[in-house]
């Protein structure tokens, strides 16, 4: 639940909402203010929730859905909503708020309309904290690949206050880094990883996380050593059977890039190679110790791979 929402008094004067019907005003202003929204503008609500609340049959509050949908203030998928500019006017802002939009996203249930409002966060949101959002948040194969478009509306009753936010625009000040190779990053993970799904279309989702990822790690020898330790593991590369999941979206997520780089991942009992981590070594000759094994391992293959190190460095 978002416990405080930004209405401008504005809004009464605005024509777009004054031409609405007398209801659908009023469930746009429950809309904002219902206890079962969040501050992410796109939750679940019931049809029963609603009417129980506005004491209204379901009749009338279907109507004034459909009409709230017809003029592109909303968008509708059976009991989830999307309120198109709540993040416009009600900004994440900030590492805290941006962990914890993601969190509460976690909890709504999956629909066609989180790509809308992945499109509708990043438009609103500050690099830093769209970045710390995805990073949190990022789940594999979570997004479709060709994400519907954001419904538009020409409407300033949505949430209209002023706010000022940071955009994704380098300061004369700030040392420019060098332009994001998309196309050569995404040939280096289709010539190093044939076991894995290609890429049918570079959206501009898979652009912010390249060029978000390229401020961190500028060098394209290390996406290459990236894929190809995704390729030489069987459990990245599906080739166990244990894990199919693995694709150009999960690797270069940061969490998952370093973990892979540091030989999380690499095959039970495996040799040492590379800088980053354990890895077979060419030709079957011991390189030299660059990875890390965790102090915890969670998952099976973690297990099995513990075991495979103790046991080839005892």
């Amino acid at each position: 639940m978002s416990r405080y929402v930004n209405i401008a008094t504005r809004i009464w004067h605005d024509e777009k909402f004054r031409e609405l019907p007398e209801d659908a005003r009023m469930l746009f202003l429950y809309l904002l203010t219902s206890s079962h929204g969040n501050m992410c503008g796109i939750y679940y609500l019931p049809s029963l929730y609603a009417c129980h609340d506005l004491q209204w049959k379901e009749d009338k509050y279907r109507k004034a859905i459909a009409t709230l949908e017809k003029q592109k203030i909303i968008a509708v998928d059976g009991d989830m909503i999307l309120i198109k500019n709540f993040l416009k006017y009600n900004p994440i802002k900030g590492p805290k708020q941006a962990v914890g939009a993601a969190n509460r996203l976690k909890e709504v249930p999956n629909t066609p309309l989180l790509a809308c409002f992945l499109e509708i966060l990043k438009q609103n949101t500050s690099p830093e904290d769209y970045e710390r959002f995805m990073d949190t948040y990022d789940i594999p194969y979570q997004y479709p690949i060709n994400t519907p478009s954001i419904p538009e509306s020409d409407t300033e009753s949505d949430t209209d206050t002023e706010t000022d936010t940071e955009t994704d625009t380098e300061t004369d000040t700030e040392e420019k880094p060098s332009p994001t190779p998309y196309e050569k990053i995404v040939n280096l993970y289709h010539l190093n990883c044939p076991s894995l799904p290609k890429i049918r279309t570079v959206t501009n989702k898979r652009k912010d996380i390249m060029r978000v990822r390229w401020k961190t790690y500028g060098d394209l020898t290390i996406y290459e050593e990236l894929f190809k330790k995704a390729e030489a593991s069987d459990f990245l590369s599906g080739r166990n059977g244990k894990w199919t999941g693995c694709n150009f979206d999960w690797l270069l997520n940061e969490n998952n890039m370093i973990k892979v780089l540091e030989g999380n991942y690499d095959n039970k009992g495996a040799v040492c190679n590379g800088k980053y981590g354990l890895g077979a070594g060419e030709n079957g000759k011991v390189g030299t110790l660059g990875g890390r094994i965790p102090e915890e391992a969670g998952s099976q293959h973690e297990k099995d791979y513990r075991r495979g190190y103790e046991e080839f460095f005892e």
